[in-house]
């Protein structure tokens, strides 16, 4: 899980410098080394909610299981489990749409400018693929 962090911190630091570059010396850098940096960031950015995404598929029940008995110990009360357990569900469906929504605004804060309409079209226009 460390290792993920730590993956998940690289790539948006990455993603930050390679967007610095494309904003800040736009008239320097030629078309299509631009159209380049922009797609691999926002490529980065598509593969990294899928890592998140990815982690959360593979460890969803025993997130939900920990939890749920992290909440029961300090809320002995709580008797109906089920009613928790589709509670945390919904709070974590809830967290994940939250975060993949924020990994498309630090890809759109990284590279996107309102003046690149031309490369946007184009961007969508390309096939992107995020493997």
């Amino acid at each position: 899980m460390v290792r993920a962090i730590a993956k998940l911190n690289l790539a948006f630091r990455t993603l930050e410098v390679v967007g610095q570059l494309v904003k800040n010396f736009p008239g320097s850098l030629i078309g299509t080394d631009k159209f380049e940096l922009v797609k691999e960031c926002y490529l980065l950015g598509l593969r990294t909610a899928e890592m998140l995404l990815h982690l959360l598929r593979e460890h969803a029940d025993s997130v939900v299981a920990h939890l749920v008995e992290v909440i029961r110990e300090r809320h002995p009360k709580l008797k109906e489990r089920s009613d928790l357990t589709d509670k945390i569900k919904e709070f974590l469906f809830i967290a994940v749409e939250g975060v993949c929504f924020a990994t498309l605004k630090r890809i759109s804060h990284a590279v996107g400018h309102s003046s690149w309409t031309r490369l946007t079209v184009r961007l969508g226009q390309h096939s992107i693929r995020t493997q």
